[in-house]
């Protein structure tokens, strides 16, 4: 991950992160820090600050594909299908707030009675 436009307020900081490997591969996202001792911790993932739609979804339709234990055929597709019905700001409720209503849109549809 790659770490840029660091603005530190005391104990406090945001800064922009660039994941890279796994489905948040090549996104940037602003997040907030806090400090804890002498190590900075995670406090917060505000928003996208670029995103890349398709390789996102993409990205995420390989990691279920990929799931230990196998996902019944089809799925994967079912889920990037459901996500591609979104907007961007759907998609980032979803990833980064832990939207339950979209997560039942997108996932209660694609796994059902799994």
């Amino acid at each position: 991950m790659d770490v840029t436009d660091i603005e530190v307020d005391g104990d406090t900081a945001t800064a922009n992160a660039v994941f890279t490997g796994g489905f948040f591969g090549g996104q940037t996202i602003a997040v907030a820090l806090t400090k804890d001792g002498d190590t900075w911790k995670l406090d917060e993932a505000k928003n996208f600050v670029n995103f890349d739609r398709a390789k996102f979804i993409a990205g995420f339709k390989t990691e279920i594909e990929n799931s230990p234990g196998g996902v019944p055929p089809g799925t994967a597709d079912c889920v990037a299908t459901q996500l591609d019905n979104l907007s961007d700001s759907q998609i980032e409720d979803l990833f980064l707030n832990s939207n339950g209503a979209l997560e039942n849109q997108v996932f209660n549809t694609c796994f059902k009675g799994e």
